[in-house]
């Protein structure tokens, strides 16, 4: 009776644990991020974003990388010896309510103008290259993101 009532108690324990669903990992995208071709537009990042699922993904516009100042991590350090870092301006965003659906396959592109990201950036492109670094995150409306996607790019000294 003892072991009964044991085992009956061991069971209505387990049966009231809540369990947990693990979402799916992670939405499936690339990032590229490049220097925005022209010289006039040396300030400037072209990044692309493409959806490699079979299925679409509904974005807010201020999510992608372009789309707001705080949308992507970015730091920008001069190459040259003793490699110093640019001073960050952090602006409040005001973000807009558009989505947008990216299909499976496709790729959307868009520009991040580093001059709202860094302070005296023409000056410091005047002097020296700059390296600059960046982290970028997809999270979708309904919640599911991609991996932390990063790397760099070097952006030529203005001659």
């Amino acid at each position: 009776m003892k072991i009964m009532k044991l085992l009956l108690f061991g069971i209505f324990i387990a049966s009231s644990v809540p369990t947990v669903a693990v979402a799916e990992c992670c939405l499936n995208v690339t990032v590229e991020i490049s220097i925005q071709e022209g010289a006039a537009s040396s300030a400037k990042l072209k990044a692309i974003v493409r959806n490699n699922s079979t299925s679409s993904i509904e974005i807010n516009s201020s999510s992608l990388p372009w789309g707001g100042r705080y949308s992507t991590i970015l730091a920008a350090v001069r190459e040259s010896s003793p490699n110093e870092p640019l001073d960050q301006r952090f602006p409040i965003d005001d973000l807009g309510p558009e989505t947008i659906h990216l299909k499976p396959g496709a790729k959307i592109e868009g520009q991040i103008e580093m001059h709202d990201f860094f302070k005296d950036m023409d000056k410091a492109l005047q002097k020296d290259n700059l390296i600059v670094l960046w982290s970028y995150k997809l999270v979708a409306v309904d919640g599911k993101e991609s991996k932390r996607l990063a790397g760099w790019v070097r952006v030529p000294r203005r001659h």
